[in-house]
């Protein structure tokens, strides 16, 4: 693939894939360990291909070295048939070569050899046996002449028994010798500037490490964390993006107050579990290393951010790589506890699973992509941050095959309810303009990705209007290819203590600049709405993003000259995440309106709901106010309906309405009187709506206006619980 390296982005490093890690650097290779089995995911009988191109053979290596390959089984006109798959890890295996991680469910598999032509001499075997296949190729290569070797596999990652061992890096599982810039030789990135090869992706802010920096740009501050006003801060140590977009508002409101089992998955570097804004949040359960050839391990030292043998952080060169941080920087964007000190994320309740899909060397092959984004679907989560990219040319032989596994494995984890939110990366180039001539920016060019542009706020504004970050390594762009923008640049997040900290200072929070630090901002939105809206479709949540971040679209400046159009949908908005959204739900409903009313006599102003026409107009006659439509409930027959329980406090003549059917049981069972079901909601519905109590009066009241939630909870002494049900547009 043409992925020499995928980049993040941390001060400024780089992924592997020729991308970058919209901010921070994470690299290629690990040992052979445990494989993930078809019973971590649940097989899917039918698998579905885009194209229908067979045939593509890697051609031979230069040498006899061990190397790891990508095998894409079956076409569209010609899908694998039972027994197929398991056929040909043993045909790999009569080859002299070993398999690697597998995936049925998309007809993939990984292997190593040290037959310089593996790739056809598989593809023979293949076509004698007649099992179908896409493509047989390197995982690692970019072209067919790799004199420098760096696509050879190294260190603790080579497997096949017979292979000599190569010095790796500093020791432990995925390190590499990480080749000299110098000695890799030039290409070109799709805007014609000279970079080392993009055969990996990168994760990359704006350092100077000598790393392919294509994936991350941005300039690293580094900062005391103790900022003046606890978890969002001032001045210097502001966390400008959460407030650009609303968060802070947002969680004071009303996200506190939702029931949470949301997992989002952290694709990068590694995170440090230690961090006290982030230990609380860790899903350790649910974590896994892919840097061992990616074959998916759940031990702890495999998906923690990198340490050398010693126990010391990584150091390159004399040079401290900030992309040893990059997980940590980016989990902080999406959730760092609300604790009164360090940062807040976005969401500041979601769990973080750490997949670490960088290796030592500040590598990211595509194996390990393909490793973390199956495992991302065989645990289900709801959303996953995805910082780091990479151009891949289908032109070339080994891009093409690294491209349809990797296309296969996001297709399948959406398929799997996964949202996938991507940073757009840090190559300041028109993404337009280089698809018509076949690259391929890795993974926002994905169907149903989510790709995010970097933006910065104006000079002198504050929080008012930004505009496409177009620094040293400035956000790519496109009317076609972007989706929506987020604060990317100068952002305070969550930073390990050991990498910065001195004898006179002790740091755990600084500041980095990328794509790689927008994209995490999209993926705690989408973290809240999938807690809100948890039947919601992939399709579905980006549809609210987008919908939402329209609101906020006039603060983005328009482009200069406008064929650099970075804006997409707009900027995300966290706010209106609790707010009525545009979704679309299938089925059918009959709309049911629901009616407020406000009684102006009673000592501390009651209110009530109701769906009949003539209980509202009782009342009104009696005296109350009516406050209008507060929402639309649905009939008993509408699809995915759920009872609303009604009950009658005889103490205090309140009512109380409520989704949860043991909520109701306790309430009469304390003497409250049952009135059965007031109305029907949509498990599926697209329009929260929100419930207070007044402990003065001891009402309940309910609204989908999230003003009014904000104003009687801050101001008004009212308890603020949340969630209540969904109601319809």
């Amino acid at each position: 693939m043409i992925i020499d390296r995928f980049t993040m982005p941390a001060r400024r490093a780089t992924t592997a894939w020729g991308s970058k890690i919209c901010k921070g650097t994470v690299s290629a290779v690990a040992a052979a360990a445990m494989l993930l089995a078809p019973s971590a995911i649940t097989a899917s009988a039918a698998t579905t291909y885009s194209s229908d191109s067979s045939g593509i053979v890697g051609a031979t290596a230069y040498s006899d070295a061990p190397r790891n390959f990508v095998i894409n089984l079956g076409t569209t006109a010609n899908p694998l048939k039972s027994g197929q798959f398991e056929h040909v890890v043993s045909l790999v295996q009569t080859l002299g070569a070993v398999p690697l991680a597998q995936y049925p469910q998309i007809g993939v598999l990984f292997a190593q050899s040290t037959d310089a032509d593996f790739a056809r001499e598989l593809a023979d075997q293949l076509t004698a046996s007649g099992i179908p296949f896409h493509s047989v190729a390197a995982s690692r290569s970019t072209d067919t002449v790799k004199k420098d070797g760096s696509d050879v596999v190294q260190g603790s990652e080579v497997v096949v028994p017979s292979a000599t061992r190569l010095s790796g890096g500093a020791g432990g599982s995925g390190d590499e010798a990480s080749p000299d810039a110098t000695e890799q030789g030039e290409t070109k990135t799709p805007d014609g500037t000279s970079q080392v090869p993009v055969n990996r992706m990168t994760i990359d802010p704006e350092s100077d490490n000598g790393l392919d920096s294509s994936g991350i740009s941005g300039k690293t501050v580094f900062s005391s964390g103790s900022a003046a006003d606890p978890d969002v801060g001032d001045g210097d140590n502001a966390a400008w993006g959460i407030k650009a977009i609303h968060a802070d508002t947002a969680y004071a409101s009303a996200v506190s107050t939702i029931s949470r089992t949301v997992t989002v998955g952290i694709l990068d570097s590694g995170i440090d579990d230690t961090h006290e804004d982030l230990k609380a949040n860790i899903d350790s359960a649910d974590s896994a290393g892919c840097t061992n050839n990616g074959i998916a391990q759940t031990d702890h030292a495999s998906w923690i951010n990198y340490k050398t043998a010693s126990g010391t952080y990584g150091d390159v060169n004399g040079d401290q790589l900030t992309g040893w941080s990059h997980a940590t920087h980016v989990a902080g964007i999406v959730g760092a506890a609300h604790n009164g000190s360090g940062v807040q994320g976005v969401d500041p309740q979601v769990r973080l699973a750490s997949v670490r899909i960088a290796n030592s060397s500040g590598n990211i092959w595509s194996e390990y992509v393909v490793c973390g984004v199956m495992w991302s679907a065989s645990k289900h989560f709801a959303v996953t941050n995805n910082s780091y990219s990479g151009f891949v040319k289908l032109s070339d032989v080994q891009g093409a095959a690294q491209y349809e596994a990797l296309r296969r494995a996001f297709a399948y984890a959406q398929s799997q309810n996964v949202v996938v939110v991507a940073a757009a990366g840090n190559n300041n180039v028109n993404l337009d303009a280089v698809a018509p001539a076949g690259w391929r920016n890795i993974p926002g060019d994905f169907p149903g990705v989510v790709t995010v542009s970097n933006v910065e706020l104006t000079s002198g504004n504050a929080l008012g209007q930004l505009e496409r970050y177009t620094g040293e390594e400035g956000s790519n762009y496109g009317a076609q290819h972007i989706d929506i923008a987020a604060p990317g640049t100068d952002i305070l997040s969550t930073c390990p203590k050991a990498y910065y900290s001195t004898e006179e200072e002790s740091v755990d929070t600084c500041s980095m600049t990328g794509t790689s630090m927008a994209a995490p901002h999209v993926v705690g939105v989408a973290a809240i709405l999938r807690s809100i809206f948890p039947k919601a479709t992939v399709d579905g949540i980006a549809s609210m993003l987008k919908s939402e971040a329209k609101t906020e679209y006039g603060r983005l400046q328009p482009p200069n000259p406008s064929s650099e159009e970075y804006r997409g949908a707009g900027l995300v908005n966290a706010l209106a995440a609790l707010g009525g959204n545009t979704l679309s739900i299938s089925g059918t409903s009959t709309r049911v309106p629901v009616y407020r009313l406000y009684n102006p006599y009673s000592k501390y102003g009651l209110h009530h709901l109701t769906t009949s026409t003539q209980e509202r107009d009782k009342l009104i006659s009696l005296g109350w106010k009516l406050d209008g439509t507060v929402f639309v409930a649905v009939s008993k027959n509408s699809t995915n309906a759920v009872p609303v329980y009604r009950e009658y406090n005889p103490n205090n003549g309140t009512h109380n309405w409520t989704l949860d059917v043991k909520e109701h049981q306790a309430l009469v069972k304390l003497g409250w009187r049952n009135e059965g079901i007031a109305w029907y909601v949509r498990d599926d519905g697209q329009v929260p709506v929100w419930r207070l109590y007044n402990p003065y009066s001891g009402e309940h009241i309910y609204t989908r206006n999230m003003q009014e939630y904000a104003t009687l909870k801050n101001n008004a002494g009212w308890r603020g619980e949340g969630l209540a049900w969904l109601g319809i547009n």
